[in-house]
Formats: structure tokens, C-alpha cells, sequence
């Protein structure tokens, strides 16, 4: 169901490896990743970027969104190695890039990047634009008639002037709420929002204060009602600081527009799971999206959690592992799908040493040609080694 089409030179596998795959008519992911050779963060960025930038120019398709992972340190030197490696191929006009902490398996620096990208025009009738929020771009809009996909990028709750009160609970309401004003500036809401990816500075410190500031403020929203939830975005929540000193900032995807031909979405349960909001973290497992002849799941993060919510496996790393990939593929295979349908991931290592088990183990369920970033944070609870999200996509026969 999903192919690369970008040929790797032998010349360039010891710097980074790049994937890219088709997303849906004039739609791409591209997924670069750290070989973990300790090339310095300036070089892989660069050498990552230089061939980002050559795709872009031969396709003629824009960045809609984009998630950079790599060390607060080395920010600097790898958005200028982006900048420059674009520059050279003359792709203008981007979108920001979300940064988040990451630290790849070995080494120090990079450690990859996702990027969705879509080609303006054609025979889709696409459109992508630059949303602004108080004078500064925060995300793009990719359009098609009858319905719009929302990415906004980096949002955060401190104050205006940048600094944080202290406040951790606040923050996480500010950021909801920003994005709330964002997307009713486009004539959007809350209720359209169906992805966000959540990366929470010392995460478990704070998780549970962190799910009851969320749980209100969705409350507020009327995502959440005594008689239960209405709907859920999937999710990703995983610790990881941030280059603002945010509480926490936030990527989401929302999805706008009345009913079409060919378009259906849905939230989905896990079988081999209980419902996140069960212990109190309102998201959902995944999320179905139908769009013309092209199917996407959206994983939310998935860990060694079972069907009564408990932690399985407390300090052995391979069973947590096992245990994840096996509830990510239960909830693929009720849209018909696998874990090597998968177009695009992220797997999160609580302890570097815990990831020499995991090519085999990614081989062994399917994954060895699935684009997947991985590096060093912490999951949402102490005795969890191992975290992994993603989106996987086929086309409906």
C-alpha cells in the first residue's frame, strides 16, 4: 500500500536516511532520520534539508506542516542549516517548523524531521496558505473544495511577553484557548480540531495536573459533558522541553467543511486498550479519516498499557516494546490496515540503552521500510520505557 519513491544514493545512508511517501493526490510525508554516526547536527540537518529542498523543487509541493527533532542546543544550528539548505533549492515562503527536544539514539544533535507536504493547484484544486496570529505565521491551510485542514504550529500559553508566570495549569488553558481564538479567526473552532501532538517540559512532574487543566478546559469547550465526551482528538502527549520554556506547547491539525461525497471521519477505540479518558486524559486512541479514495489513521501515542489501564511489563524494555506494537496494530486492523501500512512514525526512548532491541524487534512486526524517528524522551509515567505514534495510509479499493 505504501512505497517510497525517493531513491537513497549509497553515497548519503551514513549521514541521514530519507523517506518520502505519497499522502493522497498531489500529497506527500517526508521523514528524515539521523543514522545516529555522530556527524555533527549542523552537517545531517544541512545534508537532510539540501535533499528536502531538491524534492520540493522537482514536485513543486510546499511544507503544510513540519516537526523538527533534535537537542535544545543544537536549535540554532540546524534551523540554519534548514535555512540554508532550502534557500539553495529556492524554497521561500515556509511555514514554521515545530522544534522539539529530542536527542537521537546515540550521539548528540539531530535526530530527524517529519514534514507533510502538498503541491498547490492541479487537478485537485489545492490551496495552501499562511495562517498569522498577532503578525506571526502559525501554520498553514491546505484547502480542497468543501473542506479545510487546519495545521497550526507551536502554540504555547505564556504570556505575551513571552514569559512564563509560573503558572503551569494556566499555561496549558492559555494554549487551548489561543487556539481556539486562532481557529475562530478562520471561521473554525475547537470542535474541528481531530490531531494534536502535545510535548510537555518535566512531564512527569506534572501529568496529572497537566490532564486535569486540559479536562477543563475541554469542558469549556464542550468536548467534554456529564454524559461523557462528544468527540476527542487523538494525541500525542511525551515529555519534551521546548527552545520558548514553555509549560508545554502544541502542534493540531483541524478539519472544517460540511458533508461531501467521500468524506467520513471517526474517533476509534482499541481493543487491546481501555480509553485514555478512563484515567483521566482526554484524547482518543486514534482517528479514522476518509477522503476521496484515501484512507489516514492517526495513531495517538501508544505505550504498554493494557485494557484496564494499567502498566505492563515494569522494567523490561523488549516486553514494553512488544506490548506497544501490538496494541498500535489492533487499532490499524480495524480499518483494514497494519503496522507496515504506517507512512510515517515516531518511537520514544525513555533509556538510549533500551533502543539496541528495536530494529529486530521492528522487524520482526513489519517495520523495516516504515519512516520512523526515533529519539530520547521521557513517556507520561515513571515505570514506561517506550512510546510510539504515527498515521498510517491506504487507498480504498
Amino acid at each position: 500500500m505504501n512505497s517510497d519513491i525517493t531513491d537513497e544514493p549509497e553515497s548519503h545512508k551514513q549521514l541521514v536516511s530519507l523517506r518520502t511517501r505519497p499522502a493522497g493526490p498531489g500529497e506527500f510525508y517526508l521523514t528524515a532520520a539521523s543514522q545516529n554516526e555522530g556527524i555533527p547536527p549542523s552537517r545531517e540537518a544541512e545534508e537532510a534539508y539540501r535533499r528536502i529542498g531538491a524534492f520540493l523543487a522537482e514536485t513543486g509541493a510546499t511544507i503544510v506542516q513540519e516537526r523538527v527533532y533534535g537537542e535544545i542546543s543544537a536549535e540554532h544550528e540546524i534551523r540554519e542549516a534548514r535555512g540554508t539548505a532550502l534557500d539553495s533549492n529556492q524554497i521561500a515562503n515556509l511555514p514554521p517548523a515545530t522544534y522539539v527536544e529530542g536527542k537521537p539514539l546515540t550521539g548528540s544533535g539531530f535526530a530527524g524531521v517529519q514534514i507533510f507536504a502538498a503541491i498547490p493547484g492541479g487537478s485537485v484544486e489545492a490551496k495552501v496558505s499562511t495562517v498569522f496570529h498577532g503578525g506571526q505565521p502559525y501554520g498553514r491551510i491546505l484547502e480542497y473544495p468543501g473542506v479545510r485542514y487546519i495545521y497550526l504550529s507551536g502554540l504555547h500559553g505564556l504570556e505575551e511577553a513571552g514569559r512564563s508566570a509560573g503558572d503551569r495549569s494556566g499555561e496549558v488553558c492559555r494554549m487551548f484557548r489561543r487556539a481556539d481564538e486562532m481557529l475562530k479567526e478562520l471561521g473554525s473552532s475547537f470542535h474541528d480540531v481531530v490531531r494534536t501532538w502535545i510535548y510537555i517540559t518535566d512531564i512527569l512532574d506534572w501529568y496529572g495536573e497537566f490532564n486535569t487543566a486540559r479536562n477543563d478546559q475541554f469542558r469549556e469547550f464542550g468536548l467534554l459533558a456529564n454524559s461523557g465526551p462528544t468527540f476527542l482528538p487523538a494525541s500525542t502527549g511525551i515529555g519534551s522541553r521546548n527552545p520558548k520554556g514553555a509549560a508545554c506547547v502544541s502542534d493540531l491539525m483541524a478539519v472544517q467543511g460540511g458533508p461531501r461525497p467521500g468524506f467520513r471521519m471517526c474517533t476509534l477505540s482499541n481493543p487491546t486498550q481501555n480509553e485514555a479518558l478512563d484515567y483521566r486524559s482526554a484524547f482518543s486512541r486514534g482517528l479514522w479519516l476518509q477522503d476521496g479514495e484515501t484512507i489516514r489513521v492517526y495513531v495517538s501515542g501508544c505505550a504498554a498499557i493494557d485494557e484496564s489501564g494499567q502498566s505492563l511489563h515494569p522494567e523490561n524494555p523488549v516486553e514494553q516494546m512488544t506490548r506497544t506494537l501490538r496494541n498500535v496494530d489492533a487499532l490499524l486492523r480495524q480499518s483494514g490496515l497494519r503496522l507496515k501500512d504506517l507512512s510515517e512514525a515516531t518511537a520514544f526512548f525513555k533509556r538510549p540503552s533500551d533502543a539496541a532491541a528495536f530494529p529486530e524487534l521492528a522487524a520482526r512486526y513489519g517495520l523495516s521500510e516504515v519512516p520512523i524517528v526515533c529519539t530520547i524522551a521521557d513517556v507520561c509515567r515513571t515505570e514506561l520505557l517506550f512510546e510510539m505514534d504515527g498515521l498510517a495510509l491506504m487507498k480504498k479499493a
